[in-house]
């Protein structure tokens, strides 16, 4: 009895032997997959963090060059206005009469310009019109399940062992070479064809 025990007891460890192997791998491989996704998803970050600054760096190109050409058109206007200031003190009426035709038509011209090419509202929107949508991917990420099931679905609805299984978001999916003989428990039947082969496809929502 005791020889029958032991030999039962080594038969056990040694089957539980792989099954640590296999747990160790499988998720060091999980790991893997996180993390790339992880790096994946900070690459993205980085990516769209250097376009808002690109997207900042040409709007302050844009406002750059307006307050150059505004600044430029203000100093012009500026100078032209102390020079008819001048000529206004100028007490002798007949230099003013002589000067004054130009004067005029100068300034008539300096507002039609000021009108013209002056911009009164900024070239660029200075607000960011831009929206991140990360609804899709919280529900991607909150809904992330193991993609493949063995033997427990099998089992409960009384299915041949060799069918392929797939578990996404709230459906089971059965894959079968051959028509199934009780299609009455599943949610949806539908088959699709490649090649000359055909194969079923089962669902149960839950």
């Amino acid at each position: 009895m005791v020889s029958s025990i032991s030999i039962m007891a080594r038969s056990a460890f040694i089957k539980c032997a792989p099954l640590k192997v296999n747990c160790v791998d499988f998720q060091h491989r999980l790991v893997t997959q996180v993390d790339t996704l992880i790096e994946q998803l900070q690459e993205r970050k980085e990516k769209l963090l250097r376009y808002i600054e690109e997207e900042r760096e040409y709007k302050k190109r844009i406002f750059k060059d307006q307050i150059a050409r505004c600044t430029t058109k203000l100093s012009k206007t500026t100078a032209m206005i102390h020079f008819c200031i001048e000529v206004l003190k100028e007490p002798n009426p007949v230099t003013y009469l002589q000067v004054s035709s130009a004067l005029i038509n100068r300034a008539t011209t300096q507002e039609f310009l000021w009108h013209k090419e002056m911009q009164t509202v900024p070239e660029a929107d200075p607000e960011f019109v831009l929206s991140l949508d990360v609804s899709s991917l919280q529900y991607a990420i909150q809904t992330l399940e193991f993609a493949q099931l063995k033997g427990i679905y099998l089992t409960v609805f009384g299915l041949p062992k060799s069918l392929k299984v797939m578990c996404r978001d709230k459906a089971i999916t059965f894959l079968s070479k051959k028509p199934l003989t009780q299609p009455g428990i599943f949610s949806s039947q539908k088959y699709y064809q490649k090649g000359q082969k055909r194969f079923y496809l089962y669902e149960v929502f839950f």
